[in-house]
């Protein structure tokens, strides 16, 4: 099964998250985006948002409503969650 397009909308949120090395909220990546062209709608920072959260590129940082690039390996820390369940099992 095939992924999911990175258009050219969720590269252009992409982009600016990896350019930071800090949490940001929507609307400081929308204010970013407008610089450079007005079109930019809240709708469609998030929507980019959305799909980046769900392909594990990016966290949302709850606790103060921004998010992040995410530059670790999921596979692998799933791996490392399910082998402490296991392991917590059998203790």
């Amino acid at each position: 099964m095939s992924r999911p397009a990175l258009t050219q909308n969720r590269q252009a949120v992409l982009d600016i998250l990896l350019q930071h090395h800090e949490a940001l909220s929507a609307y400081d990546i929308l204010n970013t985006l407008h610089s450079a062209d007005s079109k930019w709608k809240p709708a469609t920072v998030y929507r980019a948002l959305n799909f980046l959260i769900e392909e594990n590129l990016i966290h949302r940082v709850e606790s103060q409503q921004k998010f992040i690039y995410c530059d670790h390996d999921h596979t692998a820390q799933e791996k490392l969650s399910a082998a402490k369940e296991v392991e917590a099992r059998k203790e």
